[in-house]
This record gives C-alpha cells, structure tokens and sequence, in this order.
C-alpha cells in the first residue's frame, strides 16, 4: 500500500530485525527487477534463436554426465524433444545404452578433456542415430572452467560426417580400381616392350649366325668359280 498510516504502523509494530520497505522505492526496485528481467529474457531468447538456427549439434553436459541444454539442430537430429533429452545422461541419449558404456571409458573427448585438463579435444567417433544406426560424428568438446578451478560444463558440438566419410570411401575405391587398372596395363606394356626386345635380340642373333654361314659359303663358291674357270682353261688347251 502507499498509505503511509500503514507503512507508519507497519514500523512500529515490527520486530527489530526484519527490514521494511516504503512503496514507492519497492516499485522502483520492482520496475528496475523487471528492465533486468526483460533484457536478460531478450538475450535469451536471442541466444536460443541463434543456437538453434546452428547446423551443428550443440550440447551442454554437466562432469556427471547430464546433458543441460541442448540445440534444435541436436533435437531433430536424434527425433527427440528437450523433455526427453533435458535431465538424461549423455550415453543414454548419444549411444542409447542405460549405462555408462564402452565408448565412455575409451574414446569419449568428455573423459579424455577431465583426465588431461586439456582446452578442447576434437575425436571422430561412432553414434547411434534415431533410427539404431551407426553414424560417423565430428566431435569438439570444450570445457567451462568454475571460479574453484573445476570444470562445470562442458559443450560438445559436432557433425554428421558418414555421408564425407561414404563418399572418401568412394573416392578410394575408385582410386584403387584405376591403380589397379594402370598397374595392369603397365605389365602388359612391360610384356609387350620384353617380347619384342626378345624378338630384336633375336633378330641380331639370327643376322650375325647368317653372316657367320655366309662367310664359308662364298668362300666355297668363290673356290667352284675359281674351280671351274681352270677346268675350262684346261679344256681349251687340250682341244687346241
């Protein structure tokens, strides 16, 4: 009330501890409360809006595992809403186990961050998506550090990389299959090149076996000639 009999009454009657205010500066603490308020409010609401118009996955866990806060990009993801995730641990959500899982004790970046106080850690890993499927995730977890020097949160983004990671596969089969095929057609040009130097080393072998053979033949028809012409002399002479 703004009466000021009540607020007159008010303080003489009060125990001595407790405080009163007038209503004049309650209002003006209350209209202050509420500018504060409604900004803080504004900036919420802005920084959701921004967070959920981010492609990436974007979670907010707790050191025990459970997650906070969540994007709309994440939501969707796993065809969850933010009262089914919102409360539960990351594994029961990420990997759909109920319990703190294999992947947790060996390649979680969360566990890999707390045991080696590390600024960020970024891992490629297997996630279970919402149809039970195993799908390849880019991950990058960043810690927030408390005043006391723990962490508080940590804030896991990541990507749905299978489809990059379908397509290298892809791209290294084909890759493969055309050094495969290069590789081939260089033996058969090999074997090609080796049977004809086999078929010109031939060839020289054969020319110089024929010159070697032509060497004594002409040396024996050169002596039938020589043969022949003194046969003939010989003839004449004895008809004359």
């Amino acid at each position: 009330s703004n009466d000021a009999g009540v607020l007159e009454s008010i303080l003489n009657t009060r125990p001595y501890r407790i405080r009163i205010l007038s209503f004049d500066v309650f209002r003006f603490l209350w209209h202050d409360i509420g500018v504060v308020e409604e900004e803080l409010n504004k900036r919420t609401r802005e920084m959701e809006t921004i967070l959920n118009h981010i492609q990436d996955f974007i979670v907010v866990i707790t050191p025990d595992l459970e997650i906070v806060e969540a994007n709309q990009a994440f939501l969707n993801y796993m065809d969850h809403t933010r009262e089914e995730v919102i409360g539960k641990k990351c594994f029961e959500i990420l990997q759909k186990e109920s319990h703190f899982c294999d992947i947790c004790n060996t390649s979680c970046p969360i566990n890999e961050v707390m045991r080696g106080r590390l600024a960020s850690k970024r891992i490629n890993h297997v996630q279970i998506d919402k149809d039970g499927k195993p799908r390849y995730l880019d991950d990058i977890v960043y810690p927030i550090w408390g005043k006391d020097g723990t962490i508080s949160r940590f804030i896991k983004i990541g990507r749905d990389i299978t489809e990059l990671k379908d397509e290298q596969k892809k791209i290294t089969v084909h890759l493969e299959k055309l050094v495969e095929e290069r590789t081939q057609e260089l033996k058969d040009k090999n074997t090609m090149l080796l049977h004809q130097d086999k078929l010109a080393s031939l060839g020289k072998l054969s020319a110089a076996v024929v010159h070697e053979i032509n060497n004594p033949i002409a040396g024996i028809l050169n002596l039938l000639t020589l043969m022949r012409r003194i046969m003939e002399e010989e003839t004449d002479s004895t008809t004359s």
